[in-house]
């Protein structure tokens, strides 16, 4: 599968979707949310929050790259809440509409 290069703020990244993925983005989450649970994934990125802020001299000694990366981390657990809810929404049955042969009225199935 081939994938399309990403271009973010004038540097060009290896593509981390193929094409099809691209065309079909709900894969992905269905994907993810299947291959973790939503407290996995949650637990894992606070762990990484953690470790992150937990190491000494690094990047995140400086007060503004802290509060960057906070909130990296509050808006990609933002997405994840998200993911699972759109996921646990388009894994519900949705109800199948019946007609009643005796009088032609679509009925829903209980």
């Amino acid at each position: 599968m081939q994938q399309e290069p990403i271009q973010l703020s004038g540097k060009l990244y290896p593509g981390l979707l193929t094409i099809e993925e691209n065309a079909d983005p709900m894969k992905i989450i269905q994907e993810f949310c299947n291959a973790y649970h939503q407290h996995e994934a949650i637990d894992m990125l606070w762990d990484w929050l953690v470790t992150a802020m937990g190491k000494n001299n690094s990047i995140y000694d400086v007060g503004k790259e802290r509060s960057s990366l906070i909130l990296f981390f509050e808006k990609i657990n933002e997405l994840i809440q998200a993911s699972y809810k759109i996921h646990q929404k388009n894994a519900q049955p949705k109800s199948i509409q019946l007609t009643d042969k005796r009088n032609r009225k679509p009925t829903k199935k209980p």
